[in-house]
């Protein structure tokens, strides 16, 4: 057996039992991804924050058109923030979560270049999370446009 197929091999701390190694910290190790794919993952990350920036940005659209033909707005938090402060209010609330997301994001590849622990993972995770808002969000503004349609 290697030293490598060894070490993968640890004995848990309170059984003493054998136990697979960190298996994922193998596959998501930062250090082992060439540059050219962190390069693309780096710029792949950004696209994904500006897609995001976009479909924020005709949901915001979609709905100033809705409220104006007389509809209401049927997600709660989207309501109350509309309720509160407007349009303004809540197109502040849809800026401020993009500009979350692309901190997020930001922070991640930072961490990826200084090579901290758990840095793929994390990125992976911010990548992940910020993929299902933008899908969502795309079928609620597709919805948000069919029913602008039905109004016509």
């Amino acid at each position: 057996m290697s030293s490598r197929k060894r070490q993968a091999f640890k004995t848990q701390p309170r059984t003493g039992r054998v136990c697979p190694g960190h298996w994922y910290e193998e596959t998501l190790d930062w250090h082992q991804v060439p540059w050219h794919d962190r390069d693309v993952e780096a710029r792949l990350s950004l696209i994904w924050v500006g897609l995001l920036g976009a479909i924020e940005s005709v949901d915001i659209l979609t709905t100033a058109v809705d409220r104006a033909r007389g509809t209401i707005e049927l997600a709660p938090l989207s309501a109350k923030v509309l309720d509160q402060g407007g349009l303004v209010l809540f197109m502040t609330v849809k800026v401020g979560l993009v500009a979350a997301a692309a901190a997020a994001v930001l922070l991640a590849l930072r961490w990826l270049r200084n090579k901290r622990d758990h840095a793929r993972a994390l990125h992976i995770y911010v990548l992940s999370a910020i993929r299902v808002a933008t899908v969502v969000l795309a079928i609620a503004s597709l919805n948000n446009a069919l029913l602008l349609k039905s109004l016509s």
